[in-house]
């Protein structure tokens, strides 16, 4: 075919070559720069062992639902059924300029590359894999691959973005004793890989942590659906490998998000996100806290703060070395800067929480600018002191300056918003929903600037009176701003 050695775009579908079998057949692209593949269901393999050689332009390589793909790079003259191209056989400098590496939904595929290539892949910087149900490594071993000149510890320099995604059958990283490294990794996503343990990362008698320098510039980490994890530092064995004595770095953290970990206990284990700015955290069952007293002055960057469906979680802020059970964080261990630039805050289905906050903090909480509570069984009040508070210097009336959005909803135990002789003033409020809180003494009401109040039940006004109108607990009511009061139909369990 004239013309194919110029060739630097290639890509194929099922609606272009409904049977295809075999890309090449003996032609080569020495200038290949971006191949895509879809859909092409007869497909066995990409490339074969002959060709690698000249993909020395390759920088973008994605590949999507091949029902028959077996191996992206197979041997020619294979006598052997499904015998995937050996470590041995491969030069390191494969596919020395891949930027970009995507595979998706080629349920036969067992493993990507054999571990002799990874070395090469020097300018990888997103490898994604996801919908794979047979995948077992990212990198595999042929069953005679000879591992002489294989580094037992692999880096890949430059990998920015790695994400898993619905891999049910995938075990480790990769097939082998082999450390990864990934020295400028940024996001970090692991969702449905429910085989990817801790126990297929390191042996029994190994430390269960990662080398820091592995991660120093990660900022992004995303884990759903897996056990095991019972805490931060666990994460980066997952998929490196290590076992290493050192400890995961997060000193460049900025999103974290924990989804359905029915193992994790504690978060952080030492760590300090120092720059972290967002922490979404739901369904892990057995977590009792999220901070610790320590870390709470690292924290002056955290923006939006949301948690949910955590059955055991008792505090939100617990004290470090805390011999008496349940004791939450008190207001005079507290200073007023704590969370200063936290945005959003999101409680729901944290059903042993008896409260947020101590009272102290609220101070402190200078931009929150939606603050919304749900379904939380156990809720006695938004801010809370516990029996040894000292509210020195906490004063009698707060005021939260940003608070726009205003939420409480089906909190059946909640008596207060604040514990103790607290008002709470709310002058830019725009909207606040009471909504099945049936036990709520608080009433809010507006003053006469306009505002909205949150009155405790010994300084409240009298309803009616000239600075405004109190809700009624008993019925669902939304105020706005512009509109005042509005009543809703009570909903049904």
């Amino acid at each position: 075919m004239q013309g194919f050695t110029s060739l630097e775009t290639l890509k194929l579908s099922s609606l272009l070559v409904p049977d295809l079998r075999c890309i090449w057949k003996g032609l080569v692209s020495c200038n290949l720069t971006t191949l895509k593949v879809n859909e092409c269901k007869r497909l066995t393999h990409v490339f074969t062992d002959s060709m690698i050689a000249s993909l020395l332009q390759l920088e973008f390589l994605e590949i999507s639902n091949c029902e028959e793909l077996e191996q992206i790079i197979a041997k020619e003259n294979d006598n052997e059924k499904d015998q995937i191209f050996s470590g041995s056989d491969l030069q390191s400098a494969c596919f020395p300029n891949l930027c970009r590496l995507v595979i998706r939904g080629c349920n036969k595929l067992k493993s990507l590359f054999p571990i002799a290539m990874a070395s090469g892949l020097k300018k990888l910087q997103i490898l994604e894999v996801r919908e794979s149900s047979q995948l077992l490594g990212v990198f595999g071993q042929g069953d005679h691959a000879s591992p002489v000149n294989v580094e037992k510890e692999m880096v890949l320099p430059d990998l920015q973005e790695l994400l898993l995604i619905k891999l049910p059958s995938i075990s480790c990283f990769s097939l082998g004793c082999y450390d990864f490294l990934f020295p400028h990794l940024q996001k970090l996503k692991v969702h449905g890989c429910p085989k990817l343990t801790i126990e297929s990362a390191t042996t029994s008698n190994d430390s269960m942590s990662a080398q820091s320098k592995g991660f120093m510039n990660l900022k992004e980490i995303s884990i759903e659906n897996l056990e095991g994890v019972q805490d931060l530092i666990q994460v980066g064995c997952l998929i490196t490998n290590r076992r290493g004595g050192h400890e995961l770095s997060i000193v460049s953290l900025e999103t974290l998000h924990l989804n359905l970990l029915p193992d994790l206990r504690c978060i952080w284990k030492g760590l300090l996100p120092s720059n972290l700015t967002s922490l979404e955290v739901n369904e892990c069952k057995r977590l009792t806290h999220v901070f610790t007293n320590n870390m709470i002055a690292s924290l002056v960057q955290l923006e939006v703060l949301e948690i949910s469906n955590c059955d055991e979680l008792e505090q939100i802020i617990a004290k470090d070395n805390d011999d008496e059970n349940d004791q939450i964080l008190a207001g005079s261990d507290l200073q007023s800067s704590c969370f200063p630039n936290l945005y959003r805050l999101n409680i729901r289905g944290c059903n042993k929480l008896k409260s947020l906050f101590p009272v102290a903090m609220a101070s402190g909480l200078k931009k929150l600018c939606m603050l919304n509570v749900t379904e939380s069984s156990q809720l006695f009040g938004v801010f809370g002191q516990d029996d040894h508070a000292s509210p020195v210097n906490v004063e009698k009336e707060m005021v939260l300056p940003d608070l726009h959005f205003l939420t409480l909803y089906k909190l059946p135990s909640i008596v207060y918003f604040s514990h103790g002789c607290y008002d709470f003033i709310f002058p830019d409020l725009m909207e606040l929903k009471v909504r099945q809180c049936p036990k709520l003494t608080t009433k809010f009401t507006t003053t006469s600037n306009g505002s909205m109040s949150a009155q405790s039940e010994v300084s409240q006004v009298a309803e009616g009176s000239s600075t405004g109108c109190s809700v009624p607990t008993s019925t669902c009511r939304t105020w706005t701003i512009y509109n005042g009061w509005k009543e809703e139909k009570e909903e049904e369990d």
